[in-house]
């Protein structure tokens, strides 16, 4: 059993990396870990943060560094070719610039892109200097340095796009978000948010599945969400879109659900609580209703009943 990126739902303490887990859910999961000690189930989770709720008793910590080595040099070559470019290895900046990034292989991937339009030694010295500038959170300051490099090169017509990525948990849907921009103050065009999507592919921090869906790297989200902050009208026009889709799946049966669940779940439960904020009673009715039929759909009676409450006190007025 693999939990990837457990930061995204766990939060990082101290910084501005807040989870999406409660706290009864965390305490849930590690008596479901205690429960499995001792069994033949391996469990495997990564973060970025220390987990400092799992005691030595509870687990067994690995630190995992980046590529090394002549796996870290295949790699690049490997990147390199991809991106139709060539760098010579024996360049001391280049050699220079990929330790200074620790061999993290999206960290590569991102600053590879722009060597296309920029000099290793140019992109050492700006890399160093936004590293020495930033602040002592080595957590995400170090993350958001490499991101901000790559996307010095964006232009202002991606702002908009990258707002309403950044609302999105996991997944995110490109004919789902155009009707959201649609909706909002922003006028994006499809040409636009497809040259975002396609520079983001090229990085590494979102790679496509199938019928538009991509999956968003925990990096770029958490990235987002720090340096995109998005407006109240992103958000208003993602809850919009997320509770009139909750309103047309909730009279479906269960078999007709679960693709849209499994893809947009983690997305209901935000848009819930960003209408919950905006105070969007009308929207926050329609996703608790849905979410509570599918998790009654699914057995689940207990997160059912909780999540009925909120649409029954607005029948009841």
């Amino acid at each position: 059993m693999v939990w990837d990126n457990f930061e995204s739902a766990s939060g990082i303490e101290g910084t501005e990396v807040t989870g999406l887990m409660p706290d009864n859910d965390r305490k849930l999961l590690k008596n479901f870990l205690h429960r499995l000690q001792h069994g033949n189930t391996k469990i495997i989770i990564t973060s970025r943060s220390p987990e400092a709720w799992l005691s030595a008793t509870d687990c067994f910590r690995l630190a995992l560094h980046g590529l090394q080595g002549e796996e870290c040099w295949q790699y690049c070559d490997a990147v390199m070719h991809g991106l139709d470019l060539t760098v010579d290895r024996s360049d001391r900046s280049y050699s220079n610039l990929i330790k200074k990034i620790d061999g993290h292989p999206l960290a590569i991937r991102a600053i590879s892109l722009k060597l296309a339009q920029t000099a290793a030694a140019n992109l050492l010295d700006t890399l160093e200097q936004n590293l020495n500038d930033a602040e002592q959170n080595e957590i995400t300051d170090a993350a958001d340095t490499v991101l901000g490099l790559l996307e010095s090169c964006f232009p202002p017509e991606y702002t908009a796009t990258l707002q309403f990525i950044g609302l999105h948990q996991r997944y995110v849907q490109f004919d789902t978000l155009i009707d959201m921009m649609k909706n909002s103050a922003f006028s994006t065009s499809q040409i636009t948010i497809n040259a975002c999507f396609t520079v983001l592919e090229r990085a590494g921090l979102v790679h496509p599945l199938e019928k538009n869906i991509y999956t968003i790297h925990a990096m770029l989200q958490g990235y987002l969400r720090r340096q995109h902050p998005a407006e109240t009208t992103v958000q208003s026009a993602f809850v919009d879109l997320m509770g009139h889709f909750a309103e047309h799946l909730t009279p479906e049966e269960f078999r007709t659900q679960r693709a849209p669940f499994f893809i947009h779940g983690a997305n209901f439960h935000f848009a819930l609580s960003l209408a919950k904020t905006l105070k969007m009673t009308d929207h926050a009715v329609a996703l608790s209703q849905f979410l509570a039929t599918f998790a009654q759909n699914n057995r689940d009676f207990q997160v059912a009943g909780s999540l009925d409450v909120l649409a029954d006190v607005k029948n009841k007025t």
